[in-house]
């Protein structure tokens, strides 16, 4: 990743807002596309071409990083610049798989603290602000509690995750992150970020909310210049 304040990142994660995201307006940004967790697995009509854009994946929940250990792993494995984000506490339940993992994937996997925060987002926005970069577009983060209790339409939820849990999990998430995120960048140190929520009906609200629409037609904001 460039260390720099001038490079755009677009962070998707796996809100049901995901669906609407206009393919024909993603072609025309010009961003360095990063999936949270299980996001860049998905197997979806309207997803999938999103989800092979991803330049860098990450796992910052410990779930799904033991569910979805092989699929990184076949992502680590393409011939590319390609890498992975993980959160340190995601390798709680495959210790047993974490010494060959850094020694196969070693200079393709960057490490994260957990920081206790709990939202994944949440935790890799500090980490890139720690590494310069602060001009930010979110996808599906949506901060919703499903009737299903699940994120995008046809994610299964983990035997082990009731969905009574899961639902008080993302509540808890939102609010813990719509009342302190601001203050603890603030407290770290972080000024001069650029976070724009692509969901303007997201209930994570620390954000300014623009469509897709509306950020690729407002200057300086990302596009790649191409015309239809």
């Amino acid at each position: 990743m460039t260390e720099s304040n001038n490079r755009w990142v677009a962070i998707f994660g796996c809100g049901p807002s995901l669906s609407k995201v206009n393919q024909s307006e993603l072609s025309d940004l010009d961003a360095q596309f990063i999936g949270i967790n299980d996001c860049f697995t998905i197997e979806d009509k309207l997803l999938t071409p999103i989800s092979r854009k991803f330049n860098i994946v990450t796992q910052m929940c410990f779930v799904s990083f033991r569910d979805y250990y092989p699929k990184i792993c076949e992502y680590l494995d393409r011939p590319d610049d390609n890498y992975a984000i993980i959160c340190e506490d995601s390798f709680e339940y495959i210790q047993d798989k974490k010494v060959e993992f850094f020694e196969k994937y070693k200079g393709k996997v960057r490490l994260c603290p957990y920081l206790g925060l709990g939202n994944s987002v949440y935790v890799l926005l500090i980490y890139l602000f720690e590494h310069g970069i602060k001009n930010i577009l979110l996808f599906g983060v949506d901060g919703v509690v499903s009737e299903l209790a699940t994120h995008f339409e046809g994610i299964i939820l983990p035997d082990d995750v009731s969905a009574p849990y899961y639902k008080t999990r993302i509540q808890a998430d939102t609010e813990n992150f719509n009342k302190y995120f601001l203050s603890d960048a603030e407290t770290l140190g972080f000024t001069g970020f650029n976070v724009i929520n692509c969901n303007p009906e997201s209930h994570i609200n620390v954000f300014p909310k623009l469509s897709l629409k509306e950020v690729l037609a407002t200057c300086p904001y990302p596009k790649t210049g191409k015309t239809s």
